[in-house]
C-alpha cells in the first residue's frame, strides 16, 4: 500500500525516522528543562509560561509524531478568539501568539535532531500577522509639566532620566554610578535589571549589542545627577 512504499522509500534513502510515541507535551515541557541553565531565567520563565499555560494544555496530549498543522491553526485560531487566562474574555494578542509560535517551533527543531519527527509543521503554518501598536508620544511641553508636578516625587529623578534619554525601564534602574562620566558627559549602557519570579534580577549583558550604547546628555542632566549623588552621600 501507499504507506508501506512510503516507509520503503525514506528506509532506502535513510530518511525514515520510526514515528515516536512521546507525547508533544513530555517533548515540550522535557525541551524547555533542558535548556534552563542555556538562557536567560526571564526568558526560561517566559517560555515555560506560555508552555503551561497555554501550548500542553491544548496539545499536549497528541503524540509527537501526529502532530499536525490542522492542530497549530486550530491552536492559533482558539488562542487569539479566547486564551486569555486572566479571567477576562476575549482572546491573546497577534504578538503573544506569534512567540508560542516561535516556542514551538524551536521545540520541534530538536525534536528533528533528535530524530523524533522528520518535519517541523509549526514552521509550515503561518503565525498571525505582525500589528505594529500605535504609540504616543508626550511633546515636550507636556513632559515639561508631568516633571514639575512629580518634583517632589521618590521617583522624581528616574521620570527624569528616563524622558531626557529615552532608557528603558530596566537601564535606568540597571544605571550605577560607575557608568556615568562626568567629565564627557555621557552615560554608558551596560546592564538592565529584570523582574524574576524570584525577584528583580541583573543582566549584565543586555539583550542585543545595539543596546550596550553610550549616550551624549547635557550639562544640566549631569549637573542634577550630581546634586542627586551629593544627597546620597
Amino acid at each position: 500500500n501507499a504507506l508501506r512504499d512510503k516507509i520503503m522509500y525514506e528506509q532506502r534513502r535513510g530518511i525514515y525516522v520510526e514515528p515516536s510515541s512521546k507525547l508533544f507535551g513530555e517533548f515540550i515541557e522535557e525541551w524547555i528543562e533542558s535548556h534552563k541553565y542555556n538562557i536567560k531565567i526571564t526568558t526560561y520563565e517566559s517560555y515555560k509560561s506560555k508552555i503551561v499555560n497555554h501550548i500542553v494544555p491544548e496539545l499536549g496530549d497528541i503524540p509527537l509524531s501526529s502532530l499536525r498543522q490542522s492542530h497549530v491553526k486550530s491552536f492559533y485560531s482558539k488562542k487569539l478568539r479566547e486564551g486569555r487566562k486572566d479571567g477576562k474574555e476575549g482572546g491573546l494578542s497577534n504578538r503573544v501568539v506569534r512567540y508560542m509560535h516561535t516556542i514551538m517551533g524551536a521545540a520541534l527543531d530538536a525534536a528533528i535532531e533528535d530524530e523524533l519527527i522528520v518535519k517541523n509543521v509549526v514552521k509550515a503554518v503561518t503565525p498571525p500577522a505582525h500589528i505594529k501598536p500605535a504609540i504616543e508620544y508626550w511633546d515636550w511641553s507636556l513632559a515639561k509639566k508631568f516633571l514639575e508636578s512629580t518634583r517632589k516625587d521618590r521617583y522624581h529623578l528616574f521620570y527624569y532620566i528616563g524622558l531626557s534619554t529615552g532608557m528603558a525601564r530596566g537601564e535606568i534602574l540597571g544605571l550605577r554610578w560607575q557608568d556615568i562620566n562626568w567629565k564627557k558627559n555621557t552615560i554608558s549602557i551596560r546592564q538592565s535589571v529584570v523582574p524574576a519570579k524570584g525577584g528583580p534580577l541583573i543582566q549584565p549583558s543586555l539583550k542585543t549589542e545595539n543596546r550596550k550604547r553610550t549616550l551624549d546628555v547635557s550639562e544640566n542632566f549631569i549637573f542634577k545627577l550630581k546634586q542627586y549623588k551629593k544627597k546620597q552621600s
